[in-house]
């Protein structure tokens, strides 16, 4: 299969998942079908061993030198923008497409990835874990739910022979949460997922990716 067409395909599907950032369950994801909707696309352009990373943050925004340009700011601001990564094999070799709100970037080849090494040994393990929500004991010994209005999140994929979706509020992975600690942190930093995202996350700060070109609706 072309390089060229699997890119194609998951740029179609990075625009999908892009509408997901306000969702915050996999019942919802599976109710509005934006995942499934085009994973027959995918598979058919040859990829059947993929890894899905979306990574956001939400914040009372960003402040910048006011010495900069409109060209500085926007260019920084990109950099915070919404931004999807697709981990996937094709014809023996590992593969890495970006995609953000404001560019294309070019598919890089890594000979040697950790991330879909690591997802791929454990896979069966990740399609069992589950990540808690962040909760405490409160003065009554019952149960409060603990969150925040301001978090970073991370929406994973993962399709082999089977498919799961996976939202993380990564608020939930604090030893220390409002209200107290965080009764479901030892639970959490433990799962294979947490894993995944620690080796994810530190990959991709070394991977370098060329602009291709902006994205047509900016």
């Amino acid at each position: 299969m072309n390089l060229r067409i699997v890119v194609l395909y998951l740029f179609i599907f990075s625009s999908i998942i892009s509408k997901a950032q306000d969702i915050c369950t996999p019942a919802q994801i599976d109710s509005l079908n934006i995942f499934s909707v085009k994973i027959d696309s995918l598979k058919k352009s040859g990829i059947d061993t993929f890894l899905v990373y979306y990574a956001y943050c939400y914040s009372d925004g960003y402040s910048f030198s006011s010495s900069y340009t409109k060209e500085q700011i926007r260019e920084k601001e990109c950099d915070y923008t919404n931004t999807t990564y697709v981990f996937f094999e094709l014809n023996g070799s590992i593969f890495v497409s970006k995609f953000n709100e404001c560019n294309k970037f070019s598919t890089i080849k890594i000979p040697d990835s950790k991330s879909f090494k690591y997802y791929k040994k454990y896979y069966a393990d990740l399609l069992k874990d589950t990540i808690k929500g962040s909760a405490i004991i409160n003065k009554e010994g019952g149960l409060n739910w603990s969150s925040t209005d301001h978090s970073c999140y991370r929406h994973l994929f993962f399709s082999m022979k089977e498919s799961k979706y996976v939202y993380v509020d990564l608020y939930w992975l604090n030893k220390n949460v409002y209200g107290g600690r965080n009764i479901n942190y030892s639970h959490n930093i433990k799962t294979h997922t947490n894993k995944l995202l620690d080796i994810l996350y530190k990959e991709i700060k070394n991977l370098t990716f060329v602009k291709m070109e902006p994205q047509k609706n900016n």
